[in-house]
C-alpha cells in the first residue's frame, strides 16, 4: 500500500469514527512529551559543568594512607582525555606519578611510590579540563589531604553490656572504606564485621567511613557476642588492624510469680531468657522442711495453644501441695539458656507459701452466715 493510500484511509477511518482521532492526538502528544523530555536531557549534559561528586578520601577528614596507589576526583560527567596534561594536573609535594581518565568521569593520579606519612599534600586540577561536550570546570579544583598511617576501624558501637536487644551494631572507621559514589548499591558493598554467634542481618554502609548492621531480629538474651572487624577484599583500602569487642546482653534470672500461691495450681516460674524444661528440672531442687520432693515441670500455655518457653508450672510428684505451708525451691547456678550463652551465675533460692484454705473474707463470711 502507497503511503497516500495510507493516509487517505485513515482520513475517512477518522472521519467517520472520532475516537481515532482522540487516540492519534494523544499518540503525537506522547511522542513529542518523550521527545522533548529526551532532547532536553541531552542539552543539559551539553551545557553542564563538570562538578565534583566524589573522592577516594572523605571530604570532611581530607586522609588518605600513605601507601594508596592513587588519587581519585570523581566528576558529575564525563570528560574529554585530550585535555588531561601534565600541565593541568599536579601533585604537591611532588611525587612521580601519572594522570589519568578512568570509567570516563574520573580524573587518577596513579602514584609511583608511598606517600610520606603525617606529610599534607595538594592536588590541582586545571580550570581547563573540559567535558565531551567542551564544558571546562571554569575554577581549578584544589584538594588538600594528609598521608596517615593506615586504614583503620577506630570503634564499634554498643560495648560492653546491651540493655537494647533492638539497637544496631555501628562500626566507625578513619576514613572512607567504600566509595562514595557506589552508596546506591551499599547492600552489595563488603562487610568487613564478623558477629559471633551469628547474627541474621544485613551490613549497610550509611557513609564512606561509617558501617551499620542491621540484625533481622532482637539479639537473645543472656548471651555474649564477640565482635570483629578485619580487612576483607573489596574495601577501597587495606585495614591495618583488627578491631575485636564483646556485647553482653541481660543476664538469665529466674523468679516466681508470686510468693503465694494456689496448691491446686502449683508454683509458677518465670525466666528472663528461654530455657529448656529439661535443663530446668535438672537444676531444680524442691523441698518442704527437710523434706526432698520430687518435682515436675510444665510450660505455661498461651490462649492458642503455644507452649512458653519462659514460664512455667512447677507440680509436686511426691504429695500434693498442702495450704497454708511453706516449700523451697532452688535453682542452681550453670542453668543454661536455650539459645544464648551465658548460664545463671548464682544460684537462686525463694520460699513460696501456699494460699491459705479460707481467706480472712472467706472466714468472715462463714461466721456471718452461721449467726
Amino acid at each position: 500500500m502507497k503511503f497516500s493510500d495510507f493516509f487517505a484511509n485513515l482520513r475517512m477511518k477518522i472521519m467517520s469514527d472520532k475516537r481515532i482521532l482522540s487516540g492519534v492526538a494523544a499518540t503525537v502528544v506522547a511522542i513529542v512529551s518523550v521527545g522533548g523530555y529526551l532532547g532536553y536531557q541531552e542539552l543539559a549534559k551539553r551545557w553542564v559543568v563538570p562538578m565534583v561528586s566524589g573522592t577516594n578520601f572523605s571530604l570532611e577528614y581530607r586522609k588518605i594512607p600513605f601507601n594508596t596507589k592513587s588519587i581519585d576526583i570523581v566528576f558529575s560527567t564525563a570528560l574529554d582525555p585530550v585535555s588531561l596534561t601534565t600541565k593541568n594536573i599536579a601533585l604537591s609535594p611532588f611525587i612521580e606519578g601519572k594522570a589519568d581518565l578512568k570509567d570516563e568521569n574520573t580524573v587518577s593520579y596513579t602514584l609511583d611510590k608511598n606517600l610520606i606519612i603525617g606529610e599534607t599534600y595538594t592536588l590541582t586540577i586545571g580550570s581547563d579540563i573540559r567535558s565531551v561536550y567542551g564544558k571546562t570546570l571554569g575554577n581549578e579544583q584544589v584538594f588538600t589531604i594528609e598521608a596517615i598511617a593506615g586504614a583503620e576501624s577506630t570503634k564499634i558501637l554498643p560495648s560492653g553490656k546491651l540493655e537494647n536487644l533492638g539497637q544496631n551494631i555501628v562500626v566507625l572507621f578513619n576514613i572512607p572504606m567504600v566509595p562514595l559514589t557506589n552508596l546506591d548499591e551499599r547492600d552489595k558493598l563488603p562487610c568487613p564485621l564478623e558477629i559471633i554467634p551469628k547474627i541474621e542481618g544485613k551490613c549497610q554502609w550509611t557513609n564512606g567511613n561509617v558501617l551499620e548492621f542491621i540484625p533481622s531480629k532482637p539479639l537473645e538474651m543472656a548471651t555474649k557476642y564477640h565482635l570483629k572487624v578485619s580487612d576483607i577484599p573489596g574495601l577501597l583500602y587495606p585495614l591495618i588492624n583488627t578491631l575485636e569487642d564483646d556485647i553482653i546482653t541481660p543476664e538469665l534470672s529466674v523468679s516466681v510469680a508470686s510468693l503465694e500461691f494456689d496448691p491446686k495450681n502449683g508454683i509458677e516460674l518465670i525466666t528472663t531468657a528461654p530455657v529448656n524444661i529439661s535443663d530446668l528440672l535438672t537444676n531444680l531442687a524442691l523441698t518442704k522442711g527437710n523434706d526432698v520432693m520430687k518435682a515436675n515441670i510444665m510450660p505455661v500455655k498461651s490462649e492458642n495453644n503455644r507452649e512458653s518457653e519462659t514460664h512455667f508450672i512447677v507440680a509436686s510428684l511426691s504429695a500434693p501441695f498442702l495450704y497454708s505451708t511453706d516449700y523451697r525451691i532452688t535453682i542452681k547456678k550453670g542453668l543454661k539458656p536455650k539459645y544464648g550463652t551465658e548460664s545463671l551465675v548464682a544460684d537462686y533460692n525463694v520460699t513460696a507459701r501456699g494460699s491459705d484454705f479460707l481467706s480472712a473474707s472467706q472466714v468472715f463470711r462463714k461466721i456471718y452466715n452461721s449467726s
